[in-house]
């Protein structure tokens, strides 16, 4: 189960780029379009967002597991 979690983790962070990666190029050839821009920018937030949950969750699971004693995916 370490190994799915972690990656599970490894493939929230790259969609999180991905939609980083896409918010930025459709930023760039948004070509100044309210709409565009503000799609890029919703896209942008959602990457930063998601990666900041997957690695929240994360290390939420390593705090508890390790007070319980579990250790259910700490890296060693």
């Amino acid at each position: 189960i370490k190994i799915a979690a972690r990656w599970l983790v490894v493939f929230g962070i790259i969609i999180g780029a991905v939609f980083i990666v896409v918010g930025g190029i459709q930023y760039m050839t948004s070509g100044g379009d309210e709409e565009g821009t503000k799609a890029a920018k919703n896209k942008i937030v959602a990457g930063l967002i998601g990666i900041a949950l997957v690695l929240l969750a994360y290390a939420l699971v390593n705090i508890v597991g390790s007070f319980f004693g579990a250790g259910v995916i700490v890296t060693q």
